[in-house]
């Protein structure tokens, strides 16, 4: 071979080489081009999963500051009835001390006084005593209402004597114990003088001189139906706001037979027989019965007649424990009732 053929041979063998060699080094900025652009986009993602549960950690931190603040601003609600029933409590106590402090009455009744006082009440014991005597020396404290009131009724002593007190306090219509009776398949007793609502207005007086017929209705209401709204104070409101009351008179019949409807009962008229009633009461189907002068009144009153036991029935009266925890003959009742409503709920 000549030296000029090796010489083409070596130069082109060098220049493959070198040809090799670029490719190489291609390769391996294509590489690591390839690498870096992985690592950004790792990175990018690495970020943006922490971004988003940056975000998500502070949606959850925000529902749960929104949370605490709604349960901090529903304490300081509470709080503040209880306040304004604290205020209103203590503002009637000071109105109290100042009558009782200015008052030209005498302080002390005398020995008489207190003889004929205990004639009138001889059921009381001493404690009691005292409390009816200081009415009795402080009558200016008290409406003629309730003056009257526990005069003709004494079992409403403590309704009465806490007047000065609580005559200011909201309506309380929390009705949770008897919603408890009626759940038990018993009609529940309701008191029109109950302090919940005894001193609130209803029609020309208190609702615990005026209210049998609300206090009635409501005593089948919660029992049929377990409508925790229907309580004596709200069926009550609803007749003084609807006409269902007229001055000097009281509660309109219309109010048992017709307006129940609206608390998801309805009323039928029965015959004053011992027969109709007894079905009734021990289907299911209290009664209402308007009653006259006699054992429950001196006027008229509505009654919620509720079952049949050992020949007698049992009575709820809005008016008095003593005779609800009574049985009474058909013929003990049948002269004074002067109109009676068997109750059923719509299906």
């Amino acid at each position: 071979m000549s030296n000029t053929d090796k010489k083409k041979n070596s130069a082109k063998s060098t220049k493959s080489v070198s040809k090799s060699e670029n490719n190489k080094v291609r390769n391996v900025v294509i590489m690591l081009s390839l690498g870096a652009f992985l690592v950004v986009n790792i990175i990018f993602l690495i970020v943006n999963i922490k971004i988003g549960n940056d975000a998500s950690d502070k949606e959850s931190r925000n529902k749960k500051l929104e949370s605490e603040l709604a349960g901090l601003q529903q304490s300081l609600d509470d709080k503040d009835k209880e306040l304004q029933q604290c205020s209103a409590e203590l503002k009637a106590l000071s109105e109290a001390l100042t009558t009782e402090e200015s008052t030209t009455e005498a302080s002390t009744v005398t020995e008489k006084e207190i003889t004929l006082i205990q004639r009138e009440y001889p059921e009381y014991d001493e404690e009691q005593l005292r409390k009816i005597t200081e009415i009795r020396e402080n009558p200016s404290r008290y409406p003629e209402d309730l003056l009257l009131l526990i005069h003709k009724n004494h079992e409403t002593l403590d309704f009465v004597y806490d007047y000065p007190l609580k005559k200011n306090a909201a309506v309380d219509n929390d009705i949770t114990a008897e919603l408890k009776v009626a759940a038990e398949g018993k009609i529940p007793l309701f008191l029109q003088w109950d302090e919940r609502w005894g001193y609130m207005k209803y029609g020309d007086g208190f609702m615990s001189n005026n209210g049998c017929g609300p206090t009635s209705l409501a005593m089948v209401v919660v029992y049929m139906t377990g409508n925790k709204d229907a309580t004596p104070a709200k069926i009550a409101k609803y007749a003084d706001d609807n006409g269902y009351y007229y001055d000097g008179v009281g509660t309109a019949w219309s109010l048992l037979n017709h307006a129940c409807m609206e608390y998801g009962v309805y009323a039928k008229e029965i015959g004053f027989s011992e027969e109709a009633m007894i079905e009734a009461v021990t289907t299911g189907h209290p009664l209402v019965a308007i009653v006259g002068r006699g054992d429950f009144t001196d006027g008229g009153h509505f009654i919620v007649i509720t079952g049949y036991e050992d020949g007698e029935f049992t009575v709820n009266d809005p008016n008095s424990i003593i005779r609800s925890n009574m049985k009474w003959s058909f013929a003990r009742l049948y002269h004074q009732i002067d109109g009676m409503w068997a109750y059923y709920k719509y299906k």
